[in-house]
């Protein structure tokens, strides 16, 4: 992906491929939950998407460190 003539065009790639591998089609192997199915539902996603859109506004000091939280520094 570093070496790629594109990089922003590999990572973009890639977060659609997540995306439909947690919303749509699910992962191949068992440790993606299911095999085949999907991580999350669309309404489940589209509401955590609403949360953190929430947060972000807030201008409190715990929002900001819920809004950390979700995002894990590994």
């Amino acid at each position: 992906m570093f070496h790629d003539e594109h990089p922003l065009l590999a990572i973009a790639e890639n977060v659609w491929r997540h995306l439909l591998m947690f919303h749509l089609f699910g992962g191949t192997y068992a440790r993606d939950n299911f095999p085949g199915l999907p991580m999350i539902d669309v309404v489940t996603g589209l509401l955590l998407v609403a949360g953190v859109a929430v947060l972000g506004r807030v201008v409190d000091s715990t929002a900001a460190r819920l809004i950390v939280c979700l995002f894990p520094s590994r």
